[in-house]
């Protein structure tokens, strides 16, 4: 009886030997899901900030460039004639002004209007009747057409009518012979009365006083 009792005073404590045991555990796969989630999180906020930076760096720069590309040009105004703007040689054009209508002054003064036009070479004179109207004036061949339309268009403000005509002109390129001018209205003019011419009587002498015509300042 002894020896079993003390076979099983000698019997090893299972329960304690049980405690002592080490654990066995299976890998926390909760945990490994979290540190991917945490590994994907930091790659894509990398990716979002590389977005942002390429777009600061490419987008902003070609924004600017369109800007630029659209804003206008400044305009600057030049006083250099424009493209469309006409231009007429006049410093080759021989012009003969002459007095058409008797009026003192009337050729000197369409010689200052014409001269306000750009042309130089103008002569002045009578024309060989005094009775014109109308104004006149001749081209000859081979004026140019803006040359004629500037002449014609200056007559027409100043004078009731013009006669315009193509032809010969001698050495001039263009004659004109003033006319009525817009607003005029000439003056009736009156007979002189007849005077008696005395006979001379015998015995008497005496001088004859020259019959002036009087003449008009062109």
């Amino acid at each position: 009886m002894e020896d079993e009792g003390s076979k099983l005073q000698e019997s090893p404590d299972l329960s304690a030997d049980s405690s002592r045991r080490t654990r066995v555990g299976f890998p926390n796969v909760q945990e490994e899901k979290k540190g991917k989630g945490k590994i994907i999180f930091i790659l894509l906020a990398i990716v979002a900030l590389g977005a942002v930076a390429a777009w600061l760096i490419f987008g902003q720069g070609g924004q600017d460039d369109a800007e630029e590309e659209i804003s206008p040009t400044p305009f600057s105004q030049s006083s250099s004639p424009t493209p469309t703007e006409t231009q007429i040689e006049r410093s080759g054009v021989k012009i003969q002004v002459l007095n058409g209508t008797g009026i003192s002054g009337a050729a000197g003064e369409l010689q200052e209007e014409i001269e306000g036009l750009g042309y130089s070479d103008i002569a002045v004179g009578n024309a060989g009747s005094q009775n014109y109207k109308n104004a006149e004036v001749t081209f000859s061949s081979g004026v140019d057409d803006k040359v004629k339309d500037e002449i014609t268009d200056k007559l027409e403000a100043i004078y009731q009518d013009v006669d315009v005509k193509t032809g010969s002109v001698g050495e001039y390129d263009i004659r004109i012979t003033t006319g009525y001018k817009k607003g005029y209205t000439p003056t009736p003019t009156t007979k002189a009365a007849a005077t008696s011419t005395p006979t001379p009587t015998a015995g008497a002498t005496g001088t004859v006083s020259p019959t002036l015509t009087p003449t008009s300042t062109p």
